[in-house]
């Protein structure tokens, strides 16, 4: 017998319930399960206190649509074609593995920045956070996830990071939210320019990653490397990458795009497989998520010509060359193909021309919070997500204020914000292992929700907290645990 089901199911996703695939049902119910139970126990401000009902049944609508589309995408992106994407581009790429560090601003979204192949870490304005060793004292990465990955990949082979400050260039007034605050709470000087004082920390942490890369590597007696990680900015108007920021000759994949673009298309049109592809010809479907295999298959198609594209390749070679002497040859050649890679998504989808699109401007419509890093939303290509790992609940809530401020000031979603807390795991996880990684994802959301401040923007409307299990490589949400019984 199929249990009842929360009113609005229908209009939501269009179909009968006997037509959705069986683990989507059992969200469903687990969702309804768990906000009615929440929304009973709940003492609500007086103002919202008689609209229990509709506040309940509103989060469920809007909470249930965002993981339908989450688990989409996470299904297309989890497709054997897209195996088939990754392996044509690690062949561009060469054997060095590419990381990059990013914010948790909706506006820099994984897929674009990185597409499947590269490793993204998010937190407040891409720093790496960092603690005191409770060992010996000295500062080292306190994300055990990121830690280990980095000592993994020293075992494996070589490694680039890229740690990404951002702005929005044609609005300077819409850069890093995180960064506003940093400079609010240690009172920075007024005339302070904050891209570059957040590409100073970024350099600062690329010491923690090569010295714990480099212990690696002198523990199982392999040559260590001379660099590990290398700064950048991303501009949230072009989507585009620019290096050596301080500098007054810069390396701008925007500009390049610009200067190449007819040449580049002229090119591409002499090449049977190629010839039909237009600058901005996927610029009205880019963010569909729908179209995400016809913008990822173009993008490996295209980035081996335009390696081989003498007004791309020379240009960008020289500045390698002359920028990053101290990166070895596979580093270089990593780089190289993170750089054609976002010329290549600049030249689809026409944002090098810097007009506005659906990301260019904050509108985050949910928050993901997670201890292990994998996020719901982290591949959605149509909406903004607010996406952290903050490692301790405290840090998490500093996160969670700071993006509802944010999403106060811009949202156009309807209170209260969605705010998943996450737990990730292995798609092979064993039944057995499962009450295990339940009580893992109650504690950190017990200890988020204990804090004063997230309590009160609970009860007055602001923030419905939804638990969540999520498989860790797809990103699809597998279970709603009721941590509200």
């Amino acid at each position: 017998m199929i249990e009842p089901v929360p009113i609005g199911l229908a209009s939501l996703y269009g179909t009968s319930l006997e037509n959705l695939e069986k683990k989507d049902r059992s969200l469903i119910i687990g969702l309804g399960k768990y906000l009615t139970d929440f929304y009973n126990r709940l003492h609500l401000t007086t103002l919202i206190k008689r609209d229990r009902g509709v506040l309940r049944e509103n989060v469920f609508q809007n909470a249930l649509g965002f993981i339908a589309n989450n688990n989409k995408v996470a299904r297309i992106y989890a497709s054997p074609e897209f195996d088939t994407i990754v392996k044509k581009e690690k062949e561009s790429r060469g054997p060095c593995s590419i990381g990059i560090s990013i914010c948790i601003d909706g506006r820099v979204v994984i897929p674009f920045i990185a597409g499947r192949l590269v490793k993204a870490h998010e937190a407040k304005a891409g720093i790496i956070e960092e603690a005191p060793s409770p060992i010996d004292g000295i500062n080292e990465i306190s994300s055990g996830r990121l830690a280990e990955a980095i000592k993994k990949r020293a075992s494996e082979g070589d490694l680039l990071e890229i740690l990404f400050a951002h702005t929005s260039l044609h609005h300077p007034d819409h850069g890093c939210g995180a960064m506003t605050q940093m400079k609010e709470k240690h009172d920075f000087p007024e005339e302070v320019e904050l891209v570059r004082e957040n590409l100073k920390i970024q350099q600062k942490k690329a010491q923690l990653i090569k010295k714990l890369f480099n212990k690696e590597r002198m523990r199982l007696h392999e040559p260590e490397l001379a660099r590990l990680a290398i700064s950048a900015v991303y501009d949230t108007d072009s989507m585009g990458v620019i290096l050596d920021w301080n500098k007054k000759k810069n390396y701008s994949t925007t500009k390049l795009t610009e200067r190449i673009v007819d040449s580049l298309h002229k090119y591409l049109s002499t090449l049977k497989d190629s010839a039909s592809i237009k600058p901005g010809v996927l610029a009205d479907f880019y963010t569909n998520p729908n179209w995400a295999y016809t913008l990822e298959g173009l993008i490996a198609e295209i980035i081996p010509e335009i390696l081989k594209f003498p007004a791309f390749a020379d240009p960008t070679n020289t500045f390698i060359e002359k920028s990053y002497s101290d990166l070895n040859n596979k580093q270089k050649q990593a780089l190289l193909f993170f750089l054609a890679r976002t010329v290549a998504f600049q030249y689809l989808t026409g944002s090098y021309k810097a007009d506005p699109h659906l990301h260019a401007y904050h509108a985050e419509d949910f928050q993901s919070i997670s201890q292990d890093g994998p996020n719901i939303g982290q591949f959605m290509t149509d909406a903004q997500v607010f996406g952290a790992g903050p490692l301790s609940p405290q840090t998490a809530v500093e996160h969670i204020l700071t993006q509802t401020s944010l999403m106060e000031q811009h949202s156009k979603g309807q209170k209260p914000y969605v705010l998943f807390i996450v737990k990730s795991v292995s798609a092979a996880v064993e039944p057995d292992s499962m009450e295990r990684i339940r009580g893992i994802n109650r504690d950190y959301f017990m200890a988020i929700l204990s804090d004063p401040k997230i309590q009160q923007l609970i009860k007055d409307g602001v923030l419905a907290p939804i638990p969540a299990i999520i498989n860790e490589k797809t990103r699809e949400v597998i279970k709603i645990p009721n941590f509200a019984i």
